[in-house]
């Protein structure tokens, strides 16, 4: 048993470890209220290699989540099991690319429904001959992507077909 606190986590200071049958109920008690307690059946992985992948299972739960309404995995309206398997396929390669741009490209500093509202909300509109203009509002969001895709025409109110066209050239 691994008496993790969570201080000593951030400062990186010593763990507790005490097998559960040695502890009082009193005392057992006071710890639930002082630390986290983590019981798992692996004995050859360290404390925090415990806390670690307990800790990173919010990512799984959010791409569930994110799959269902961002990606609008569900409802299903189809009829044919192709199609519905096609159709999820779609779903998970889209989240996996969008993990991708988000660990990657982005370091997690913008996170999966911030991403996809940008381009939802990233429109241009053709107004005459090959001039465009950009409906985008200005964001935090905006100006991380300017920043780390080198982009510095994005948020351009009037944009030529070359400069869209060097949007889906940038390297990222």
């Amino acid at each position: 048993m691994t008496f993790l606190n969570e201080s000593s986590i951030l400062s990186k200071e010593y763990f507790l470890t005490t097998p559960i049958s040695t502890l009082k109920p009193r005392i057992i008690n006071s710890l639930y209220r002082m630390f986290n307690l983590l019981v798992a059946s692996e004995i050859n992985k360290s404390a925090i290699e415990i806390y670690n992948t307990y800790h990173g299972l919010w990512r799984i739960e959010e791409s569930f989540r994110i799959t269902k309404t961002q990606l609008q995995a569900r409802p299903v309206y189809l009829q044919k099991q192709d199609s519905i398997y096609g159709h999820f396929l779609i779903c998970y390669i889209a989240l996996l690319i969008l993990r991708l741009i988000e660990l990657k490209v982005f370091n997690d500093e913008l996170s999966i429904n911030q991403l996809v509202q940008f381009i939802r909300d990233f429109n241009v509109t053709l107004i005459g001959n090959n001039e465009y203009i950009s409906t985008i509002k200005n964001s935090k969001t905006l100006q991380l992507i300017k920043q780390k895709l080198g982009l510095s025409k994005l948020d351009n109110l009037h944009l030529t077909h070359s400069d869209i066209l060097k949007f889906f050239d940038s390297d990222f």
